[in-house]
């Protein structure tokens, strides 16, 4: 998640909250308290902590279980669904997921069960960053519109494509900012050495390949996400 990310979603989350009545929320495909207090502290900062401050229940989900997360489950799978459903989550949220599932359609049409009457949908995506499989991605790099589009029975509350940057831990514990892929190239010369071999190897898993020279013409373009605000109707 980019730093301004982090803060767009939180200031949202925040309004969003305070007007309604028992906010209770839903983080899907949240990943362990390593991510979100370590590797990536800006969510906990700008989003979780100021939430929990606010007594906005939170409750963390995930296909793979860890620390931090509080239900584990597959959105694909309809008994988990009816039991997320049972909780009347009236505030969703589904931050850099959807790039790294294969269907998205299923996961997208489960959110018309899991966000309770007249609740909110937020969502991230990347809009121009590059390939970063975790295990896989798609290059699913949607705008306003796309996202829009592909949630059936929701209405666009706000849209924005966000412009920010990474803030990436390094083995030695340096927190370095980058802005581009230029950036993060230049602080990490090992894995620039492997993306020039990479590039030179198309034969050798050639949509790969594709997906991780594709954005090499970007190199000087700055980080960014879609978000969007959704409301169920």
């Amino acid at each position: 998640m980019l730093l301004e990310e982090a803060k767009w979603l939180g200031r949202e989350l925040q309004s969003i909250a305070l007007n309604l009545q028992n906010a209770k929320l839903l983080n899907v495909g949240s990943g362990t308290a390593v991510k979100t207090d370590d590797v990536q502290s800006h969510q906990s900062e700008y989003i979780l902590r100021p939430l929990k401050e606010k007594l906005v229940e939170t409750i963390n989900t995930d296909i793979e279980a860890g620390e931090g997360v509080d239900l584990v489950g597959d959105l694909t799978d309809k008994a988990f669904l009816d039991s997320l459903e049972k909780k009347k989550f009236n505030i969703v949220t589904c931050n850099n997921l959807l790039e790294h599932i294969e269907t998205i359609k299923p996961i997208c049409d489960s959110f018309q069960t899991i966000v309770a009457p007249n609740g909110f949908l937020i969502v991230s995506v990347p809009y121009r960053y590059p390939y970063h499989p975790d295990p896989i991605d798609t290059m699913f790099r949607p705008a306003v519109k796309d996202l829009e589009r592909l949630i059936y029975g929701f209405e666009l509350v706000k849209g924005e494509i966000v412009s920010g940057t990474r803030n990436v831990k390094y083995p030695n514990g340096e927190v370095k900012q980058e802005r581009n892929y230029f950036q993060t190239l230049m602080n990490d010369k090992a894995y620039a050495f492997r993306l020039l071999i990479r590039s030179l190897l198309p034969f050798y898993k050639f949509s790969n390949w594709w997906n991780t020279v594709r954005y090499l013409p970007y190199m000087f373009s700055p980080y960014k996400v879609t978000c969007v605000i959704l409301k169920k109707i």
